[in-house]
């Protein structure tokens, strides 16, 4: 594998879009950090916050927001046969939509194959290769088409359905009783089964949907970073900076600059 091109934390806003014709020459991985849509093979998909997608070369596709805008991560790269039957062996098909159970997993090796590649002198092909390969056999582990995962999915569907609600409408004011009626779950028993199969608790998946937003509406909106902590659930200033900071590890002014 031969990466080209890798993009992370990228934001699409006012009509921005992505689109990609039939004279390209290269394989492309999608990670949707958003809500968004697909257009491929004459139909429109919807693509969910930890989703992926592998696009063959050749293949014209179009993605285009829900709402406002949408955010992904992506790698640019080649593939010979050898790569092919690793992805065959993996059972990780193109141009289907495919969701893993913690999608906070592969941004992070997305970021690290973007510093690589920036780096441009030769001789760090091979961890790129490695890097590339460890991303495929991540999503092979943690797609919820495993056994387990499909398991989890047909006995608890309603803590699924209560992840995409909370990464669609963060700014609601969540909180464990809300999350449990929502469910019809136990405290304790919604809490054990949402670490168990997102690794992440019910409190701190509330937080990161929300810093989630700020990013978006930072990057997108001339909101004053007040305005923006109200429309992600926060219910002062301070609470808002503190968190921002905390998880993204500099300021929301910063960060905005830092974006434009």
């Amino acid at each position: 594998m031969k990466v080209i091109a890798a993009g992370y934390d990228w934001y699409y806003c006012n009509e921005q879009k992505v689109y990609h014709p039939h004279n390209e020459t290269a394989y492309l991985l999608y990670v949707f950090n958003t809500p968004a849509k697909i257009q491929m093979r004459g139909k429109t998909h919807l693509v969910d916050y930890g989703n992926d997608l592998l696009m063959p070369y050749g293949e014209a596709h179009e993605i285009n927001y829900i709402a406002d805008y949408f955010k992904l991560d992506w790698i640019e790269f080649q593939m010979d046969n050898t790569d092919l039957q690793l992805l065959k062996a993996l059972a990780i098909p193109f141009g289907q939509i495919i969701t893993i159970r913690h999608p906070n997993m592969l941004p992070g090796v997305v970021l690290a194959c973007c510093f690589i590649n920036d780096l441009d002198d030769g001789i760090h092909k091979q961890t790129l290769h490695q890097l590339l390969t460890s991303v495929f056999y991540t999503i092979h582990a943690l797609s919820e088409e495993s056994g387990s995962s499909t398991s989890f999915r047909k006995k608890h569907p309603e803590i699924i359905e209560l992840r995409r609600k909370l990464y669609e409408e963060p700014q609601l004011d969540w909180n464990i009783s809300m999350m449990c009626e929502f469910t019809n779950y136990s405290q304790s028993n919604l809490q054990r089964l949402y670490k168990q199969f997102y690794d992440v608790t019910c409190k701190e998946d509330i937080i990161i949907s929300r810093i989630l937003l700020a990013k978006n509406l930072l990057c997108s909106t001339n909101l004053s970073v007040s305005e923006i902590a109200f429309h992600c659930g926060f219910h002062s200033y301070e609470h808002f900076f503190r968190t921002f900071r905390k998880q993204a590890g500099c300021t929301p002014k910063e960060f905005r600059n830092i974006r434009y």
